[in-house]
């Protein structure tokens, strides 16, 4: 179960750096910006204040991070194809594709893995 939970926590750290990101290593340099960690927030209704806290106040995790976190407070665990499918609108499908390599560590719903949260 503890690998479990390792890998899982490596597969949000992947995500979520993915998210952070403006552009991805496989875009061309001149390629359009990707939709970040904001425009998944949108998404979710994340109200403005919490995304400017979620670059302002987070000293230990990535605005993603803080995000899920979030997100956890908020909604409880999220249902992995709800995700996914605001990524797909995102045009965020590399990342679709991890979620996708490691259903078997999600399952139906990704529950928060991020114990820092903002308060709201």
């Amino acid at each position: 179960m503890k690998d479990k939970i390792v890998s899982k926590a490596k597969i949000m750290d992947m995500i979520c750096l993915h998210l952070d990101r403006s552009v991805s290593p496989s875009v061309q340099v001149g390629a359009l910006i990707r939709q970040r960690w904001e425009h998944l927030a949108d998404e979710f209704k994340v109200p403005d204040d919490v995304k400017r806290r979620c670059v302002t106040y987070t000293m230990n995790t990535s605005p993603s991070e803080a995000m899920f976190g979030y997100l956890r407070t908020t909604h409880g665990s999220l249902k992995t194809e709800t995700i996914k499918s605001y990524l797909r609108e995102l045009g965020r499908n590399d990342v679709v594709e991890e979620l996708e390599k490691n259903k078997d560590l999600f399952g139906e719903w990704i529950a928060g893995c991020y114990e820092e949260t903002l308060s709201t």
